[in-house]
């Protein structure tokens, strides 16, 4: 393998790694894809019920539909009319970049 073809690709693996962080980090990732589209049956538990449901449990959904990339429970909150399902990334902490950092969708019912 050349000097050439070994920086080529060591440019391309770099770019690649870039744009997979900042896919993770801008909130675009599945953990933030799966936190949005639990509002769908969110609105229609509240719909039919009168109100959202207390714990995303109540949704009937599976473990893995519930849970962020890393395996752990979203975080599902209700605040008067305002849900807020979130996820505290990789490490579990609030905060955090990349793996790491905090994933929230906010809607109201």
């Amino acid at each position: 393998m050349t000097q050439k073809t070994k920086t080529v690709i060591l440019a391309s693996l770099l770019v690649a790694f870039i744009a997979y962080l900042l896919v993770f980090s801008s909130g675009k990732g599945p953990t933030q894809n799966l936190i949005r589209a639990l509002e769908t049956p969110v609105l229609a538990f509240a719909e039919k019920n009168g109100a959202p449901p207390e714990t995303l449990q109540e949704l009937g959904l599976t473990v893995e539909a519930t849970s962020d990339q890393a395996g752990k429970p979203l975080i599902y909150e209700v605040n008067g009319r305002t849900v807020t399902i979130s996820s505290l990334g990789a490490d579990g902490k609030p905060g955090g970049k990349a793996f790491n950092a905090d994933k929230t969708h906010r809607f109201d019912w």
